[in-house]
Formats: C-alpha cells, structure tokens, sequence
C-alpha cells in the first residue's frame, strides 16, 4: 500500500495490485491514448489525484448542503407555532413571518401545513428517500435523526479518516466499502439513537486507529464524479453513524422492474401525487434482505426503516445539492 495524496485530515493511499492494473490499462483507456507510456505514480498525479481530490470535496460539500437543507427545514417547522396555526384556522392564511420562513418560495400560501413542508424541496426529499411525510406523528422526532447523520457525515470529514484506492477484485465487485474503527452488531444506528429495541449485547469495540473506506480505482477514475462523491457519502454514513444498507437505490420498485413483478412489487404503493406534475413521485420502496445470509424476505420495508439506510442519506444529499445549489453541482461535476 503506497500513499497517493491528502485531503483535508483524509490520508488516500492506493493498493499494488490496483496501481498494476492501472498502469495495464493506460493505453487501453481513451483517457490515455494520447498520453506516452509512463510510470504509474506519474500517471496517477497526471489525473487521479485531482479526481480523488475532487471526488472527496464534493462529497463534503453534498453532505454540508444536506445538512444545512435539514437545519433549514426544522427552522421554518419552528415559525408555525401554535398561534401561527390558530392564526390559519381563523382566517385560511398563514402569517407573512411564518411562509417568510420557507425554504419554498412561491408556494400558494393557501395550502395547508402538510402541503407546504411535503412540497418544498426538502419535504420532497424527505419523503422520496426516508418515506416521512409532515403528517407523520413522529415527524419531527425523525427529521432530527435525519439532520443528525448527516451532521455526523460532515464532521467525519475532519476527524481523520483512510482512503484505500483498490482492484475491484478487492472490494469483492462492491462500488465502496466502509470499515469503521468501532464494531458492533449490525444495527448500530438504531443503537447511536438510543432505540430500545435493538441495543448493543456487548460495548462497541475499537479494533483500529483509523476509520477506513475503501473504493475500486477504476471507478474514482472512470465514472461520473457526482457518482462517487454520492458512494463516499453513503460509505461515510457507515463509519460516522453505523447506518444499514436497508435498501440501494436500484433496487427499489421504481428502477428495478424485476423487483415490481414480484407479489412484493405489486403492491408498490402508486406515488405521491405532486402539484404541476403529471407524473407521481415514487419514494425509495423495496424488499427486506438479509445481506450477510443472502435471503431475500417478501416483506417490504417498513416506512420507518428508511432513516437507517446508507443509499437514503446519499441520494438525499445529492438532490439538495442538485436542486438548491445547481450551479455549484453542475460546476462540480464538470470540473
């Protein structure tokens, strides 16, 4: 394992196996036909380094943008107070100090409480990736589990962590993997928030200095970047919060018509119905899958389960990025 390169308090290091497999690609690769034949290290610093770089910033800078979207959105949930609401009873209008502080603008000040979160960014990504909706009662509880992971996510930024840069082969095939200093079984999450039903049988064990992640070379430096900045915040989810792989992106319902031909999938619910779109919102729906045993359970996932999962945190910080920074993502993802 040779060093590559720093980011911020991230050490990136890169295997033997993949800088061989690199340098045996070089001349294969479009990126490199008009490049001479070279050594990997100056092949490396010729461009991987900066995607590394690049990758890892706008990882950090996704998560931030996920982060300050929650805090946001629990701020303008505090304007409607309780004289707000009788304010809305009495007369069918929201007070101008309260709809001045959504992060929605231009919505009709005549819908109710439910449309007005649920139809604002945020509230759109929340119910897309976590299934939570401003009628749920544990609403407010679970956006703060929400805006905690990801405010874990960004701090693990500067605390200190290894990137390992390896063969696929070595990853066992998997786009990322993530392995944390501390262990425990296999529902950490639930026990970092205090669930009483799935507690820890034993204390946490810290079995290394350092957290690790670990991505394939190839795919930092062939695919999209917004693609592996969206794996690094799903990886660092793992190590700052314990989350759960409860459900990928490409395996819910919506993306995956294997999965909607199954009893399961049939019972997919039918969408969210959204103002000015023909199309309904399909939130993150799946199967239960026991990942470790390889079993496939009929079941699907229960709605309150989607605050545990790893590809949620991710593919909603992506769209908070996406959808209130546009220029910034488009700048990234560019670069």
């Amino acid at each position: 394992m040779q060093f590559l390169v720093k980011y911020g308090s991230c050490d990136v290091y890169v295997s033997d196996k993949a800088s061989q497999e690199m340098t045996a690609k070089q001349n294969s690769h479009p990126m490199y036909r008009s490049k001479p034949s070279t050594e990997f290290l100056r092949l490396v610093h010729d461009l991987d380094v900066t995607k590394v770089q690049k990758a890892l910033e706008f990882a950090e800078t996704m998560a931030k943008q996920g982060s300050r979207a929650i805090q946001g959105h629990l701020k303008s949930m505090s304007a409607f107070d309780k004289a707000a609401q009788a304010k809305f009873a009495a007369t069918g209008q929201w007070p101008v100090s309260a709809l001045n502080s959504l992060p929605s603008d231009g919505l009709n000040p005549q819908l109710t409480v439910d449309q007005i979160f649920d139809f604002s960014p945020v509230g759109m990504g929340l119910q897309k990736y976590f299934h939570l909706g401003f009628a749920d009662p544990a609403y407010l509880e679970r956006v703060q589990r929400v805006g905690n992971v990801l405010e874990k996510i960004v701090q693990h930024f500067t605390t200190g962590f290894k990137l390992e840069l390896l063969t696929s082969s070595e990853v066992n095939g998997w786009n990322g993997r993530a392995m944390p200093a501390r262990l425990g079984d296999r529902n950490g999450i639930r026990d970092f928030f205090g669930d009483p039903q799935m507690q820890y049988h034993e204390p946490r064990k810290y079995v290394a200095e350092f957290d690790r992640m670990q991505l394939p070379i190839d795919y930092v430096a062939f695919c999209e970047r917004d693609a592996v900045a969206r794996t690094i915040v799903h990886e660092m989810s793992h190590i700052a919060a314990l989350t759960e792989d409860v459900l990928y992106k490409h395996e819910s319902f919506s993306k995956n018509e294997a999965e909607r031909t199954t009893s399961a999938g049939k019972m997919m619910p039918q969408g969210i119905a959204v103002p000015g779109r023909a199309k309904p919102m399909q939130p993150l729906t799946g199967v239960a899958r026991d990942r470790k045993a390889n079993v496939r359970s009929s079941d699907l996932i229960d709605s309150a389960t989607y605050v545990h999962n790893a590809d949620s945190y991710a593919w909603f910080s992506r769209r908070m990025m996406k959808d209130l920074q546009p220029v910034d993502f488009q700048k990234f993802k560019q670069a």
